[in-house]
């Protein structure tokens, strides 16, 4: 469905970004805040995270954690398996 470059990081990433959709309405793209005055190799870099309580304050701040982990730009960042991720992402909430 991917093609053969998708691996078990790159899984945890796209459900990261399903899971912040599904619990604020807000694209996964709009959790990072990008400063235009950057160039665009600069500005992924330093892209700060937009926390899922600023869309939705009812939210636990230990769901941000976890969200935050699974959509690391740095692969190795992230949860080693999609059922770590789960089981911390249920946890939290």
């Amino acid at each position: 469905m991917y093609g053969d470059d998708s691996t078990e990081a790159t899984t945890v990433y796209r459900l990261g970004a399903v899971s912040y959709h599904a619990l604020t309405a807000a694209r996964p793209a709009e959790a990072y805040q990008f400063d235009p005055d950057y160039d665009l190799e600069r500005t992924i870099i330093d892209r700060q995270y937009t926390p899922v309580t600023r869309h939705d304050s009812s939210l636990r701040p230990a769901v941000d954690a976890v969200l935050k982990q699974a959509m690391e730009p740095n692969p190795d960042a992230r949860y080693d398996s999609t059922d770590l991720f789960r089981k911390s992402l249920n946890g939290s909430l």
